[in-house]
């Protein structure tokens, strides 16, 4: 048997039921955000363009990579020093009679409350799950978007 081909009242149907769908699509209101500064602005790019991933790569993927660090323990000498260099001249400044031990102690005490150590950003364990990462990255998506809509 040949495949039935839509006709007449059928084929109109279908075509109708697909223009009004499109037209929802196009009447659906877009979200509008506000960015004050660079880093929001920055950090709502990556909310965007994490929904679409790049080529060869898997969407789930392209989540995980986006907002979420597996390994945040690998980055953490490094930001330690980068904070330490940025910072250093600085708490010398406010505390001329210390010595360099002491500042570097008390640059250190500042590193575990400043935001640029990666164990206060957004990380999950190395073993978690598919689910797990992507309730994190969904629950950080709508923070961010709650927090940058006008």
């Amino acid at each position: 048997l040949a495949p039935t081909v839509a006709r007449g009242a059928e084929k109109k149907a279908a075509v109708k039921a697909q223009e009004q769908a499109v037209a929802e699509e196009q009447n659906r209101p877009v979200q509008q955000f506000q960015a004050r500064n660079i880093d929001d602005a920055l950090s709502l790019m990556e909310a965007v363009n994490e929904s679409v991933p790049e080529a060869g790569q898997s969407a789930s993927s392209a989540k995980k990579n986006a907002l979420i660090d597996r390994h945040p323990e690998r980055r953490f000498k490094a930001a330690l020093e980068a904070f330490k260099d940025a910072n250093y001249d600085l708490v010398k400044e406010e505390n001329p009679g210390l010595r360099k031990q002491q500042i570097e102690d008390l640059l250190f005490k500042m590193f575990k409350k400043a935001p640029e150590n990666p164990f206060n950003q957004v990380h999950a364990a190395h073993n978690a799950t598919q689910d797990t990462i992507s309730q994190m990255v969904e629950s950080e998506r709508q923070k961010l978007e709650s927090r940058l809509e006008i």
